[in-house]
């Protein structure tokens, strides 16, 4: 036998007051964590050939984390431990200019502008 499905009730719509109304500034922003903001290059010293690329404030941590020392790392750096870190890039202005470059690092062959019809890789476009 089918089951009878209760009607949905109507919820009242509450309005909180608005804020900006009252002169109040609006809800801060959190800040970014200090520290140096850094993408890195890690080497499995146990898969030959395996490699990954990620993003940290800490890196002495986050090595520690891919080696499974501590708590923390990703899923993909499991299976090839150990890892050593061979190199990394540091210096952003902010999180968001890193994960940029992260996800171009990890992505060296995709482009973010499509190409033109008719033009090759590296060729100046005359109507750009």
């Amino acid at each position: 036998m089918a089951r009878r499905r209760r009607p949905a009730v109507p919820r009242a719509k509450s309005r909180a007051p608005s804020r900006a109304a009252d002169g109040a500034a609006e809800r801060p922003q959190p800040e970014e964590k200090p520290g140096p903001r850094c993408c890195y290059l890690l080497k499995s010293l146990g898969a030959r050939g395996s490699t990954y690329i990620g993003f940290t404030v800490n890196p002495a941590r986050r090595v520690r984390q891919h080696n499974g020392e501590i708590l923390g790392g990703a899923r993909h750096t499991r299976k090839h431990r150990p890892w050593e870190m061979v190199a990394f890039v540091h210096g952003f202005s902010s999180k968001v200019s890193a994960l940029q470059f992260e996800w171009a690092w990890q992505h060296p062959t995709v482009r973010r502008r499509t190409q033109r019809a008719g033009g090759r890789a590296g060729e100046a476009c005359d109507t750009c």
